[in-house]
């Protein structure tokens, strides 16, 4: 088994866990009873568990907080860390060790850098989902050395949206590389051509 840092929703850290040669719902149970016995007879912390999932509580001034979720999701067990409370991710260290599984090492930077990277990559799948037959046009005309003038006439647009299709075009690495010397602005400069 192996648990990789996923990214962050809210006040929660995500981990997967892989590489699992059990069923899901196996490991799942073998984690709990492992929780279930570092947790003890622990008056600050308790389990509840439904169905595919358990929870772990943490009890302080009448408050009762879930710190700790295991769901299985996706047949891929996710774990849920509530980061406000350092205890949870101890906890979480704690009932890998025990099944002998390395925790990842992360400082914050680390988590940051991830979750970046992820973003970027989201962002990156949702222009190429988005990108229409016009850019797919303009992208080939430009490859073949046009002027955007000559795109612009071609398809029968203005040269901004030329340019504009070229903007997206231009963020994407495989098909920024086919065109030529266009080279975007970056975004702080496409508006303010007159200002210094």
């Amino acid at each position: 088994m192996k648990v990789n840092y996923d990214g962050r929703q809210g006040n929660l850290d995500l981990y997967i866990l892989t590489e699992t040669e059990k069923p899901s719902l196996e490991v799942l149970r073998l984690l709990e009873n492992v929780c279930q016995n570092l947790v003890g007879h622990s008056e600050a912390l308790s389990i509840s568990s439904w169905k595919d999932s358990f929870f772990v509580y943490f009890q302080y001034n009448g408050n009762r907080t879930d710190i700790l979720s295991f769901v299985v999701l996706n047949n891929q067990i996710t774990i849920f860390v509530d980061r406000k409370h350092e205890i949870a991710e101890h906890l979480l260290k704690m009932i890998f060790k025990d099944v002998g599984m390395e925790f990842p090492q992360l400082s914050d930077r680390d988590k940051i850098n991830i979750i970046l990277a992820k973003a970027k990559e989201e962002r990156l799948k949702k222009l190429k989902e988005n990108l229409s037959e016009f850019d797919m046009e303009v992208l080939r005309l430009r490859s073949e050395g046009a002027s955007l003038w000559a795109i612009a006439q071609k398809l029968g647009a203005t040269i901004a949206k030329v340019r504009w299709s070229l903007q997206k075009l231009a963020l994407l690495p495989e098909t920024s590389e086919k065109l030529g010397a266009f080279k975007p602005l970056p975004w702080n400069q496409r508006f303010n051509k007159g200002k210094h």
